[in-house]
């Protein structure tokens, strides 16, 4: 097994031994607060069976109904949880940190706070915002941390009209320049174009994980357009 495959297994034991702890403690949690989560677990699964009224995608509903099962303290649900959201969140903080080690630390982290703090969690269907906010928070610590301040770029105007047109020419530039492209611009408007490209957040969304106005967000990610396409034509053009 090669150093790096052993970092990550080391990684991979510790997340599962605090997600035990999460599970002891939930076992041992108040009738009271066990009695409501599963008043709100009966909920959802009634939602779920009821195809005829359902006002969100299937995938939503099945993700609240593993959000209120790990809150119960459902291990396999948690598992489910990370299956669907490790690679992503991977990606993610990579994107920000530019460093694969710090990634794989930061990602732990990340999954940590989530083991603590998952049962304080109110709206089942806020867990993929509240996921991807604890995990920028824990990047952007890492790079304070490291003496790395995020590379802030110029001040943008406070408001900037988004244009459809744009998003949809830029959604089709090519996947691999892309990538390779994004590593290239700065912090901020690196990490406005991952969540708007990839995870498909909207503005609210992105400013609600990166705990900024949504105005600046909008600007951001015009801003940011340009930044890669400029970035990307330098590549192509050598």
């Amino acid at each position: 097994m090669t150093a790096a495959l052993q970092r990550q297994s080391h990684r991979s034991h510790s997340v599962l031994l605090f997600l035990a702890e999460f599970l002891n403690r939930s076992a041992t949690r108040s009738d009271l607060s066990l009695r409501r989560r599963e008043e709100r677990f009966a909920i959802a699964t009634k939602e779920r069976e009821s195809h005829q009224d359902m006002s969100l995608p299937h995938s939503a509903l099945e993700e609240q109904i593993l959000v209120l099962n790990a809150q119960r303290g459902d291990h396999r649900a948690f598992e489910l949880l990370v299956e669907k959201y490790d690679r992503r969140l991977q990606y993610y903080v990579r994107r920000l940190l530019k460093d694969n080690d710090a990634a794989f630390d930061v990602l732990q982290m990340t999954w940590m706070q989530v083991v603590r703090n998952l049962p304080t969690l109110k709206s089942p269907e806020a867990f993929r915002i509240w996921l991807f906010r604890i995990a920028h928070a824990q990047a952007v610590s890492r790079l304070r941390r490291d003496g790395r301040q995020p590379v802030i770029a110029a001040q943008d105007p406070a408001e900037i009209a988004d244009t459809g047109q744009q998003a949809t020419e830029d959604r089709f530039v090519n996947a691999e320049l892309v990538h390779q492209a994004l590593n290239d611009i700065s912090f901020d408007h690196r990490q406005v174009l991952t969540l708007y490209f990839l995870e498909n957040l909207s503005v609210d969304e992105i400013a609600a994980v990166t705990d900024l106005p949504s105005g600046t967000v909008k600007s951001r990610l015009h801003y940011a357009r340009l930044a890669l396409r400029t970035r990307i034509e330098e590549i192509t053009n050598g």
